[in-house]
């Protein structure tokens, strides 16, 4: 069963504390939500929380702090039309980042340069769409405060850019900071070279100031959190 107030749509099992139906938001305020309960596990039908107000380029950034995560549990977060009925990321001109397995869907996709890290009970994750183009955007997911993918959006229409959290499984607790509640948004100008998106098995010396590949892949890339552009123009 689906339903919608003012602020949210939510389908499934899925609990918001201190839920209004006001437009009205606190900045710096969390909202705190529970999925699931004990008498049973829903691996069947997926639950869904979307926020009604899109991601734009003045609010174009939202948190989720993880206090509770299952073991079963699968908890997504993203980006999404208001007409998904399915995990995010795992839905056409949807966006997700997965708990379970730490993978980001764009569309079913999952093939990139860049790969998520698995997250549960205690950490942080957060979606930051960093250009809004015509056709097509880009998106840095950041995890415990670090950036850690870069992903395509392929959604044109802007009005469909809605924060999006999906459960399935275990039950999930979380606290979500929504884009018109953030205070201050992370800078993605002045990124040290520290924090640029590596490989799981790579690691960066901070005394030498060098990445390395201590593992051997033969495939280990770093990349910039953000593109060349007027104020990032070499490297």
């Amino acid at each position: 069963m689906a339903t919608t107030d003012t602020r949210y749509r939510i389908v499934g099992d899925i609990t918001i504390k201190g839920k209004t139906t006001t437009n009205g938001i606190i900045r710096g305020k969390k909202i705190e939500i529970s999925y699931g309960n004990k008498k049973a596990t829903n691996f069947e039908t997926v639950s869904i929380l979307q926020s009604l107000q899109p991601l734009i380029p003045e609010s174009p950034y939202f948190v989720v702090e993880v206090h509770k995560c299952d073991p079963n549990a699968i908890l997504a977060v993203g980006v999404a039309p208001l007409d998904i009925n399915s995990h995010t990321g795992q839905y056409n001109n949807s966006l997700g980042y997965h708990n379970n397995t730490g993978r980001v869907y764009t569309s079913w996709k999952v093939h990139a340069n860049t790969l998520g890290l698995q997250y549960g009970k205690g950490n942080t994750v957060a979606i930051y769409v960093t250009y809004f183009g015509e056709r097509l955007s880009t998106a840095l997911l950041y995890y415990d405060n670090f950036p850690v993918a870069t992903r395509y959006h392929f959604e044109a229409n802007k009005e469909r850019f809605l924060p999006t959290i999906t459960f399935s499984g275990g039950r999930v607790d979380i606290s979500v900071l929504w884009p018109e509640a953030v205070e201050q948004l992370p800078s993605i100008i002045d990124i040290p070279i520290s924090q640029w998106i590596r490989a799981p098995m790579g690691t960066y010396d901070t005394h030498t100031l060098l990445f390395e590949n201590r593992s051997k892949l033969e495939d280990l890339p770093v990349q910039s959190p953000v593109p060349l552009g007027k104020n990032f123009r070499y490297f």
